[in-house]
């Protein structure tokens, strides 16, 4: 019996559709960008499709970088293959959780703010400062964000102590960095967004037993820009956190006294970025 001849093209169709090609792009820098060798370079991919390797492959600050005075490179266009990319210490940039890039950052704002139990109103003496180290894991459009650092605050509560106390706090946050397009060769300027959250440790030094337990949860928004010269920079950022320590409204537990975060916080980093 003689079969359609429909059907056979569908047959040889289907085998052809199950071995498409994955997308990768290929980035090479000579000069600068590699003290001590003739050259430094990587794969990116593997994608699914030539706009999603579109999409990041325009994104991509070492369009600009490999450029840069004091470098001669270039960042292919896509490629499709139906393996992957050859072997060798150029495919090191197909890794997508390595570190693309890490900030070590100042934060100034008010202080901590100090609610009793039964007060009408909250109490801010001082300010807070604090330092944090910032990693991002992933890529510059996109990345995953681990926080950790420390904030000094001056808290002023009766119930705390006579005087107004110090307080160090400490968050363990993790979060997404959302950083999708970016300017310039010479000077290269990105936007970006991140949300991150965890645990917080706190210490208050000489403070009174009402104090709260030394451990909460919060979270911050942090929106900024971030300006290159080359693998390095600094950016500026305005961080809105929502933290907390003590609970003086638990309906079990309540604290006599509640430490909340203060409304906003200025930060000022110096940034690094992996090639």
């Amino acid at each position: 019996m003689r079969r359609p001849w429909w059907l056979v093209l569908a047959a040889l169709a289907v085998p052809a559709s199950a071995q498409a090609g994955v997308w990768y792009y290929r980035w090479v820098c000579a000069g600068q960008c590699a003290p001590g060798q003739l050259e430094i370079g990587g794969f990116e991919g593997p994608f699914a499709s030539e706009g999603e390797c579109m999409g990041v492959r325009n994104a991509d600050y070492r369009r600009d970088w490999v450029n840069a005075p004091g470098n001669a490179g270039t960042v292919t266009p896509c490629e499709e293959t139906d393996g992957p990319p050859p072997s060798g210490p150029l495919s090191a940039g197909r890794r997508i959780m390595r570190i693309d890039r890490w900030q070590l950052g100042l934060s100034v704002g008010p202080a901590w703010r100090v609610r009793e139990a039964g007060a009408a109103a909250e109490s801010q003496t001082g300010t807070t400062v604090g330092i944090d180290i910032d990693v991002h894991l992933g890529r510059p459009t996109v990345a995953l964000e681990l926080l950790t650092g420390i904030q000094g605050s001056r808290v002023d509560s009766a119930m705390l102590g006579a005087d107004a106390k110090t307080m160090f706090v400490v968050p363990l946050f993790a979060g997404l960095v959302l950083s999708p397009v970016g300017w310039g060769q010479r000077v290269h300027v990105r936007p970006g967004l991140s949300i991150a959250g965890g645990p917080l440790f706190e210490s208050c030094n000489g403070c009174s037993d009402a104090a709260p337990a030394g451990f909460g949860f919060g979270l911050h928004v942090k929106a900024g820009v971030s300006v290159y010269f080359g693998r390095r920079g600094f950016s500026l950022d305005a961080v809105i956190p929502w933290q907390r320590i003590g609970n003086i409204d638990d309906e079990f537990a309540p604290d006599a006294v509640e430490l909340r975060a203060p409304r906003f916080l200025v930060r000022v980093a110096y940034v690094a970025r992996n090639p």
